[in-house]
């Protein structure tokens, strides 16, 4: 298995491309769109792909969770 930090150089890049993927998502309703987010804490390594919308004074709020991945399942 490759080490955690080497994995996270490889996943930064491929994630803003991957959210091409998350547009016509059943799961997302009128307004959201899907991010991809990368965490990782003490670390450990999770890919965490969320539905966010922007509200009516312009911030954007993440509504909800969609998926959790961690190392070992990518």
């Amino acid at each position: 298995m490759l080490p955690k930090s080497i994995l996270v150089k490889m996943l930064k890049p491929l994630l803003p491309k991957l959210e091409g993927f998350l547009t016509n998502n059943p799961n997302l309703t009128e307004g959201e769109q899907a991010k991809i987010m990368l965490d990782v804490v003490d670390g450990e390594i999770n890919i965490i792909i969320v539905a966010i919308m922007t509200d009516s004074d312009g911030k954007v709020i993440i509504t909800k969770v969609m998926q959790k991945m961690g190392a070992d399942e990518l």
